[in-house]
């Protein structure tokens, strides 16, 4: 389970709060398991047939999941993903018999628009009382297709949190044999819609104001790599400059983001921000896309600093506002903003008031 460390951080943060709080989640076995003090269990999965990168599976086991359910007897159902459509469709059957409430928050994909499908979605989203979406955008995509109740109620709320708390700058950067610096971490795939080549054509512009300027790149995937390498091999300066990790233990990750000074991504697009989040809660200053995900994230992380997609000036740009003000001034200050607006107990209580407002509306249509 320490692939999905996200829902159990989350029903950690649930717990301390007084819930009671239990996983269900699809995986290639069944099994129980204890984290943290939250019990859940596994529902075997099936594999789909698809092609790309990852262990993507999906669940299968629909009764074993209700069976599940109805043992464990909850007051409101959250599900992580609006596009599986069938496990949603079983458990909003079980919710609705039991009078429970359902939640659901948005992971990304879009409305179908064959009119069977749509027809099937729209089904399988009676009965959810809340739906949750990671900006304001994707929450009006779905709205507009009619597959959205207009009386469901729609919350904006970061996707993720972060389960790092950072290090000091100076222990991490020892642990990476770093001294000079500023340091700039990225971590991503190598993969166009990641856009690594305007990352790595922005340190350029970087590097001709700042010479002893480093960009570390973990990655877990690389169908770039043959255009990376060819860039770095044209910009001898830069390629002194760049380190490429690859993938890394997520431990490591928590390493690296400490020691960095700032946070560069240049996606395209994105339906969460995973990486963001979790170089936020380490201290990077982020230099990322103005993309919906990523303009919600850092809305309340003043020095973050946004650029258009594409633009490796705009990127340099951004750096040069803030080089020239003390970097530990604005690590710090980025911790702080993580702590106010993203943090899990932040999370946490976004989460209880939507499942609050769920369960009180459940009752009153049954008690109607």
């Amino acid at each position: 389970m320490s692939t999905y460390w996200h829902i159990p951080s989350l029903a950690e943060a649930l717990s301390r709060q007084g819930h009671e709080v239990n996983i269900i989640q699809a995986f290639h076995h069944a099994s129980e398991f204890n984290l943290g003090g939250i019990t859940g269990c596994t529902i075997a999965a099936n594999k789909p047939a698809y092609s790309g990168n990852g262990n993507m599976i999906e669940l299968s086991d629909f009764q074993g999941s209700v069976a599940a359910l109805a043992r464990l007897d909850p007051d409101v159902v959250h599900f992580f993903g609006l596009t599986v459509r069938r496990p949603l469709q079983h458990v909003v059957r079980w919710a609705r018999k039991r009078r429970k409430a359902v939640t659901a928050s948005f992971h990304g994909g879009l409305p179908r628009r064959n009119r069977l499908a749509s027809w099937q979605q729209q089904r399988a989203f009676r009965g959810v009382s809340a739906l949750m979406f990671s900006a304001e955008v994707y929450a009006k995509t779905w709205q507009s297709s009619g597959v959205v109740d207009k009386r469901t109620a729609i919350t904006i709320v970061p996707e993720v949190s972060s389960p790092f708390s950072g290090m000091p700058k100076a222990e991490a950067r020892r642990k990476l044999g770093l001294v000079e610096g500023p340091i700039f971490a990225w971590s991503g795939r190598l993969h166009p819609v990641k856009d690594p080549l305007t990352a790595l054509a922005g340190f350029r512009l970087i590097c001709d104001k700042c010479p002893h300027a480093q960009l570390l790149m973990a990655y877990c995937s690389a169908p770039l790599m043959p255009e990376i390498e060819k860039f770095l091999h044209e910009n001898q300066m830069v390629k002194e400059r760049v380190t490429l990790l690859g993938e890394l233990p997520h431990e490591q990750i928590e390493i690296l983001f400490s020691a960095a000074d700032f946070f560069v991504q240049t996606s395209l697009r994105e339906y969460g921000g995973n990486s963001l989040v979790e170089a936020m809660s380490c201290g990077a200053v982020p230099l990322v896309t103005d993309i919906p995900s990523f303009r919600a994230l850092t809305e309340d992380i003043e020095p973050a600093r946004l650029f258009a997609c594409g633009d490796a000036e705009g990127m340099a740009t951004a750096f040069d506002i803030l080089r020239n003000q003390d970097l530990d001034d604005l690590s710090n200050e980025v911790q702080a903003g993580f702590q106010r607006s993203l943090a899990y107990p932040v999370l946490a209580a976004k989460y209880e008031k939507i499942f609050e407002s769920a369960i009180a509306a459940a009752n009153h249509v049954a008690s109607a």
